[in-house]
């Protein structure tokens, strides 16, 4: 026989609530690490690449997405939903890592019969990357516009038009962040610690 025990006449308690800030500034976090590993990335395979033309040979299913993700972004600013739009950016930048998890760029740059392939892989997750980079930049100026010289787009990001973000193609240089994107919050010890 199994006891049973009636259901609470209580109402359940209330989950805490957060603030709008706070949920937007972990999204910007994950935003920006996703960002800064994939500038690693590009910033260490970049040797592997030797002409514009491997740049702009994209075969997936990105580009369409990017074209998407810029539009609903924009229609979302335009009708004052932001989050909204950082979940349609947000869609671009776990396409991107799914992608590069899934082609193994790392893997392809030690095969020497892998090149165009790898060269392709990078092309498409660097136009993915741009168009991100372009799309984030009223949130993120000072991030995006290094991450821009970094990925060789030349100009400032802010001459971009952020509802044409899918245009960029990519460039054929992409450099070494000179430091991280993010300056590092560093903490004071504590008066009297030891």
């Amino acid at each position: 026989m199994t006891a049973t025990t009636p259901p609470s006449s209580a109402p359940a308690a209330a989950a805490p609530s957060v603030p709008l800030w706070r949920t937007q500034l972990g999204t910007y976090l994950g935003l920006a690490i996703v960002l800064a590993g994939m500038v690693a990335l590009f910033s260490w395979l970049s040797e592997y690449f030797w002409s514009a033309e491997t740049f702009i040979t994209i075969a997936n299913e990105i580009p369409a997405l990017a074209v998407s993700v810029t539009e609903r972004a924009d229609a979302a600013v335009e009708a004052f939903a932001p989050h909204e739009a950082i979940a349609a950016v947000w869609e671009l930048v776990d396409a991107l890592n799914g992608y590069i998890t899934e082609q193994e760029p790392w893997a392809l740059a030690k095969d020497e019969s892998a090149r165009e392939r790898l060269g392709t892989v990078l092309a498409t997750a660097l136009r993915g990357l741009g168009t991100v980079n372009v799309l984030v930049s009223p949130v993120m100026p000072k991030a995006t516009e290094k991450l821009w010289a970094s990925i060789g787009a030349g100009g400032s990001v802010t001459e971009q038009r952020v509802d044409r973000a899918y245009e960029w193609q990519g460039a054929a240089t992409v450099v070494p962040l000179g430091s991280g994107l993010f300056p590092r919050i560093e903490q004071q010890p504590e008066q009297g610690a030891a």
